[in-house]
């Protein structure tokens, strides 16, 4: 290398590393410096996620602390009349309405009202405006970055890396009004949902899918069918409507997945993704979310599930359950949702989750296994009694050992489904009706409840983070190497001229 390339070369590395420095310190005096814990501090409330601070209407904006809105006037500033909680993010002075910091476009705010479901009317504009944040889609990591950094040294305004959606409605001569279920509108012949057409979509009929639950059925927010067409929000799904369809997820997990399930065809849906059509019908394996971080699906193909991260539908492996394709376990009675019998082996379902070291923290992956029972089996199970009326789990008898079967996953326990009952004594400390959970977490301390012998047959996973904090500086430190060597490339070709 020559003496001036060397020296480009090593000044790029070591402008590369400033900016990683900058990146660091910039964020650490956002920390140190903050603002926002100040003015939720010492902010007069106006209502909802605004306050008054220092002469100013600020907005919160969760994930991302406090806006000032220059243009707000802080003495006219206030919620809409009859706002509600599912309004707390619209706001309005003399001249302006707002979604949360930002100026929805067209909407007078001497008349604007609300109409229900986060949609907005002043008589002739109306406009969406959703109750919660999403990530700015428009803001690239390398932009927010450097947004972070002009910010915190006093060059530029504070980054939108996440914001409010608004969505404006044509303008219609018969007056919107919301429909049953989250998000919906109509003007009476077109419905929206989050201010985009539904094609196709009939207004009179629209109604939410239902999710069965433990506690019962609630409306989907996220599924809906007019009886002919089903949508996923507002897209259009190949997929007929009737009144069978039903709403599945895990709703532990953070970043849930929806998922549609069609009882009569076998079809599935993860968000608006189809399951491949050639494996259907597809069954679920279990309904229950307690012990699993993935919904399981049967075929006679195998064994599918839809990884999150990655956006497919991956297939687990085959379907060790059923030899047929008439049931979702087949061959495999259900003893509780996580666990499988069919008069010679016991099959469980297991969660688990892999996090990184003190120098790599955070999430890394998250499995669901499938595992074999392999402690020796005398005769057929039977069922002995409930643990708190079955909400926390059942009890169960194979010959002459004692099991618990848990329902509650790890909000009692961490190791599975299945626990061997140690003695008589741990199975009465079991049985009372109003045994609390401190008993039971207790119990699996103590070794009273011990988890079988088991070995793994199929694991579903979904990896988070394959890399480790040092590598993504690094990546990002020669992203910034590689812009910067264009304009200097680019800076030497404009010499040349």
């Amino acid at each position: 290398m020559k003496p001036v390339s060397k020296r480009i070369a090593i000044g790029l590395v070591l402008l590369a590393c400033g900016f990683s420095v900058l990146l660091f310190c910039s964020l650490f005096l956002s920390v140190k410096n903050n603002e926002s814990h100040d003015i939720s501090q010492s902010g007069e409330n106006y209502g909802g996620i605004y306050k008054r601070y220092k002469g100013s209407v600020y907005a919160a904006v969760p994930s991302n602390g406090y806006y000032k809105i220059d243009i707000a006037d802080p003495d006219t500033f206030t919620l809409l009349p009859g706002a509600t909680h599912s309004d707390h993010q619209v706001g309005k002075d003399k001249n302006h309405v707002y979604c949360g910091n930002r100026v929805i476009p067209g909407l007078d705010a001497t008349h604007v009202r609300v109409l229900g479901n986060n949609y907005f009317s002043d008589g002739k504009q109306s406009a969406y405006c959703s109750y919660s944040t999403t990530r700015n889609p428009e803001l690239g990591k390398l932009e927010e970055a450097l947004q972070i950094i002009l910010h915190q040294w006093g060059y530029g305004t504070k980054p939108q890396s996440y914001l409010y959606p608004f969505a404006l409605l044509p303008e219609s001569e018969v007056p919107y009004r919301p429909l049953p279920g989250a998000n919906l509108i109509t003007d009476g012949t077109r419905a929206y949902y989050r201010g985009q057409l539904m094609e196709q979509a009939d207004p009179a009929a629209l109604r939410p899918v239902m999710a069965p639950s433990r506690s019962g059925e609630r409306p989907s927010s996220t599924y809906f069918t007019d009886g002919r067409n089903v949508y996923h929000h507002a897209a259009r799904l190949a997929l007929a409507g009737h009144r069978e369809l039903q709403e599945l997820n895990v709703s532990r997990l953070t970043s849930q997945t929806p998922y549609l399930y069609d009882p009569r065809s076998g079809a599935v849906y993860a968000a608006d993704l189809p399951f491949d059509s050639t494996h259907q019908p597809y069954y679920p394996l279990t309904r229950a979310e307690q012990h699993i971080y993935h919904l399981l699906f049967t075929s006679r193909d195998g064994l599918f599930y839809y990884d999150g991260q990655s956006g497919e539908v991956k297939r687990m492996g085959d379907n060790i359950f059923t030899h047929g394709d008439t049931a979702a376990t087949g061959d495999f009675t259900a003893l509780s949702p996580y666990i499988f019998w069919d008069g010679q082996h016991l099959l469980y379902l297991q969660a688990s989750e892999r996090w990184g070291s003190r120098r790599n923290p955070g999430l890394i992956s998250r499995s669901t296994h499938i595992y074999q029972f392999m402690d020796e089996l005398t005769g057929e199970w039977q069922k002995i009694g409930d643990v708190r009326g079955g909400v926390f789990g059942s009890l169960w008898q194979n010959g002459a050992s004692l099991w618990y079967f848990d329902l509650t996953g790890d909000t009692l326990t961490d190791s599975g489904p299945i626990y061997r009952i140690a003695d008589r004594e741990t199975l009465a400390l079991l049985q009372p009706a109003d045994i609390g959970t401190s008993v039971i977490r207790k119990l699996v301390r103590n070794g009273k409840l011990t988890p079988p012998a088991h070995r793994e047959l199929l694991q579903a996973k979904t990896v988070y983070r394959k890399t480790s904090v040092a590598f993504h500086w690094l990546f990002y430190g020669l992203i910034v190497l590689a812009v910067v060597g264009n304009m200097v490339r680019l800076w030497g070709k404009m010499r040349k001229r």
